[in-house]
């Protein structure tokens, strides 16, 4: 089952780094070439690692590890891996979203499951392998983040989790808190009808409004395509059908022209195998958009993750499949 689920990681020059399911790989643009890293036995890795100034790469492990609910490992340029903590279902398991880094080398991320409400954690990970837990999911403000986090120009974090919010009963929620664990706020709950189940991250324009995806809700349900203004106005900018694509799992990426690029899992109106497209970030609400490019197998199927924007300008992704 050794598929890539996550996206890429730009490097210097023409050079990418991914992940597969249990591998860290590096994609050179020019020839096309691919190189494996390291293979981790049974680890399950479902986003791509981050990628420190020195050239060290850092990611997270849904299996595996001391206590089995997954690590976050550190891959030296020296080619060692070092398990920098084994997450437990007391403070935090089995993550998902992958690792964020400040500039003084201080990591954090998600974890799906565990904490005091077995509801999913926001943590802060020390260079020294020391874990703290930020947010504390309970259902109530929220369950089971998917999707790693974002610095906001403010300093603050801010991640979607799967599901809860609205004392329990919605599907859903943004979410913002300080480094600190203060100041944690519920932005908006999702209930269906403006988006359900979001698992992508968030992205952010330079004005601070929050741009991310539902995989199912809207008019046909079968996922949104949302903007959060910073007055906490909620728009939803586009909507599929499964004609135009379907099920939205990915963080979006902003380019330089105001377009918001993405990928659908399935969906389109020749085949399933998933979508491209992209949404004006001035979009009329609830656009039908049309897929920028479709997959047929052949040329890939079913992309998981997001695009990610080279420094030539050009956009690179993966298919799980195909």
């Amino acid at each position: 089952n050794d598929t890539p689920h996550s996206g890429l990681v730009a490097g210097p020059g023409d050079i990418f780094y991914g992940a597969t399911f249990n591998s860290l790989y590096q994609f050179t643009t020019t020839d096309g070439a691919v190189k494996s890293l390291y293979s981790f036995n049974f680890a399950s890795i479902y986003t791509a690692p981050v990628l420190d100034p020195n050239g060290n790469l850092y990611g997270t492990t849904f299996w595996g590890g001391a206590n089995g609910y997954g690590t976050a490992f550190k891959y030296a340029t020296n080619g060692t891996l070092t398990t920098m903590y084994a997450f437990s279902a007391s403070s935090g398991a089995q993550p998902l979203g992958g690792l964020l880094q400040d500039a003084a080398g201080t990591l954090y991320g998600t974890a799906y499951g565990g904490g005091a409400s077995q509801n999913g954690t926001v943590f802060r990970l020390n260079t020294n392998g020391v874990v703290t837990n930020i947010v504390t999911f309970n259902s109530e403000n929220g369950a089971y983040p998917y999707a790693g986090l974002l610095f906001g120009s403010n300093g603050l974090l801010y991640t979607t989790a799967n599901l809860g919010g609205g004392n329990g009963s919605g599907n859903g929620v943004v979410v913002r808190v300080a480094t600190n664990g203060q100041n944690f706020t519920n932005l908006v709950t999702f209930y269906s009808t403006n988006g359900a189940y979001p698992v992508g991250g968030v992205i952010s324009d330079s004005s601070g409004n929050l741009y991310g995806t539902t995989v199912h809700g809207g008019f046909y349900d079968y996922g949104t395509v949302f903007k959060l203004e910073t007055n906490l106005a909620l728009t939803t900018l586009a909507i599929f059908n499964n004609t135009n694509g379907a099920s939205p799992y990915c963080t979006l990426v902003l380019d330089d022209t105001g377009y918001l690029w993405g990928t659908t899992m399935g969906g389109s109106s020749t085949a399933l195998y998933g979508t491209i497209f992209r949404v004006p970030t001035n979009s009329a609400p609830n656009s039908l958009i049309t897929p920028f490019a479709v997959f047929a197998a052949t040329n890939g199927s079913v992309p998981v993750a997001g695009l990610t924007l080279g420094p030539d300008g050009a956009l690179y992704g993966t298919t799980k499949y195909g």
